[in-house]
Formats: C-alpha cells, sequence, structure tokens
C-alpha cells in the first residue's frame, strides 16, 4: 500500500510542477542584474502578514546582496489590498516591472503550499514572459512549493508535530486546515500528507476547505477514536482568511463550531506554515536549488 501510494504521488509530482525557464540568446552581450520575486497566494489580514516578514528575512540572510520584490497570486486579495489602498502586484505584472528594470535572472521563489492551480499560474505567466524576452538573453528560475517530493512528506511531518510537542497529549487530535480544489489534481498532495503524517501520529489529521477530505469525512473518524480534544491548524503559508473565519470562526459553520457542537473541545493553533523555522528552512532549500540552476 505505501508503495503504490508513493508510486501515484510521485507521477502526480512529476505531472505538475513547471520546468525551467531559460532564454539564451545573445546573453554575452546582456550586463547581468539578478533579481528575486517572492510569490505566495496572500493575505489580507494585517496579523497574519508578519508571516510573510519571516520569510523575507529568511530570503535575505541567504540571498543578502540580491534584491527582493514581492508578487501575489490570488485576484481576489490583489482586489482587497487595491480597494484598502495598498498596491500588490500580481506576479505578471511584477515580473514586467522587473524586466523594465532591467533584471537578466530572476529567480521567482513560490511560497505556495501545494503544486496546485496558483502555481500553475504563474508557471504560464512565466513561460509567457520568457518567450517574449527570448531575444534579450533573459534567464527565468521557478522553485518548487513546499510539497514537491514523497521524499520530503516525513520532514513536513514531523516538523508540523514538532509544534504541537509540549502542548497537545498523546489522545488529543489534530486537524491541519489545507485549501483544497477538487478540480486540480494537485489536491492528491492532501491525502497523501495525511497518510505520511499518521505514520508519526495516528491521530493526526488533514482536511481542506474546498478539496478532500473534507472536516464532514474527519469528524465521524474523531467520534470513533473516542477523541475528546480536538487541536486546528493552518495547512497554509499563514494564517488568513480561512483560518480565521473556515476554521475558528464563529459562524455555525466553521469548524471550531461543528466540532463543538458535536460534543469535542476544540484548541485553535492560530499560526501559519511559514512561521515554522523548520517549513521555512524546507521553502529556503528549494530556492537554493532553483538559484544554482539560474546560474548554470
Amino acid at each position: 500500500m505505501r508503495k503504490i501510494v508513493k508510486s501515484m504521488l510521485l507521477v502526480c509530482l512529476g505531472m505538475l510542477f513547471c520546468s525551467s525557464v531559460v532564454a539564451y540568446q545573445h546573453r554575452e552581450t546582456v550586463e547581468k542584474k539578478t533579481g528575486i520575486m517572492l510569490v505566495a497566494f496572500g493575505t489580507t489580514i494585517p496579523e497574519a502578514n508578519k508571516a510573510f516578514v519571516d520569510l523575507e528575512n529568511e530570503v535575505k540572510k541567504t540571498f543578502p546582496d540580491i534584491e527582493i520584490k514581492w508578487a501575489f497570486t490570488s485576484k481576489i486579495v490583489q482586489r482587497k489590498l487595491q480597494k484598502a489602498g495598498k498596491q500588490v502586484d500580481s506576479p505578471l505584472v511584477a515580473l514586467s516591472k522587473m524586466i523594465d528594470d532591467g533584471y537578466t535572472d530572476i529567480l521567482i521563489a513560490s511560497f505556495h503550499t501545494m503544486p496546485g492551480e496558483e502555481f500553475h499560474k504563474l508557471c504560464r505567466d512565466v513561460q509567457a514572459l520568457s518567450q517574449a524576452s527570448e531575444s534579450e538573453g533573459r534567464r527565468f528560475e521557478v522553485s518548487k512549493p513546499l510539497f514537491s517530493s514523497t521524499e520530503e512528506m516525513d520532514k513536513i511531518g514531523n516538523a508540523v508535530l514538532d509544534r504541537f510537542k509540549g502542548i497537545k497529549n498523546h489522545e488529543d487530535a489534530v486537524i491541519l486546515m489545507g485549501h483544497g480544489n477538487k478540480k486540480h489534481v494537485g489536491d492528491s498532495v492532501y491525502p497523501a500528507f495525511a497518510y505520511f503524517i499518521q505514520k508519526i501520529d495516528s491521530n493526526f489529521f488533514v482536511a481542506t476547505v474546498d478539496g478532500r477530505p473534507s472536516i464532514e469525512e474527519i469528524i465521524p473518524i474523531l467520534s470513533e477514536k473516542k477523541i475528546k480534544k480536538v487541536w486546528l491548524a493552518p495547512l497554509m503559508a499563514v494564517a488568513g482568511d480561512h483560518a480565521r473565519n473556515n476554521m475558528c470562526g464563529n459562524t455555525p459553520d466553521s469548524w471550531k463550531s461543528m466540532l463543538t457542537k458535536d460534543g469535542f473541545q476544540v484548541e485553535c493553533i492560530m499560526e501559519g506554515t511559514s512561521e515554522n523555522p523548520k517549513i521555512r528552512e524546507i521553502w529556503i532549500d528549494h530556492l537554493k536549488v532553483a538559484f544554482d540552476r539560474l546560474k548554470l
């Protein structure tokens, strides 16, 4: 069973990642200028934005001499921030500005959790710009999102478990909230990760807002296991709108309300995965690999 799960996930992951996007022509005539663009789904929650600050600081430590830009892939987040008077560009716009500013080597750091719809839109945008600037000798590299290989799933699982050491009792359950997407094959990452993390602790579960498994599928399992206390935490880069509303909001359809109604004691951890140093380290490792490719 384990080999089947790993093989299926490996096939999916192999289909999901964008390949290196490079334009080589006339490169010797162009003065090199390297820049990094950090890309995330985004958030409109000011408190959650601290997680992005932590990520940026880690990138600055790793690449102290390279200028850093930001872009958000969520159009909804972009519109809300613009209405609030804050300008955050889409990746396509941010990359276009970097090209106008003379950048020849651009490293695009994906801080997405999974290789889903947002990540693939990013890859398509980079591909389009690469083709448009092919004659100018520009190079682009996109780093992989958090879940990028089966080999790293145990590492991510242990990093998540470390957060609960000293606060979670052995008999407590933890439900990690992913975003999910029923229409994208990348959604298969969530049940795969649940398989890996439950090998370490069988009381850890993964559910999603818009995909599978759902919270409705997890609750009966908790009852069967006679769980009394449940911890909720986002399996997202930041504890943004979904964490504050869908997961732990006061509305009847929030996960916290549903679990409380069914008799469970509920505690919420309002921290995104990017606030976990061990998770940040994985993203930075992916960025280093992409940077090495960029400079080949």
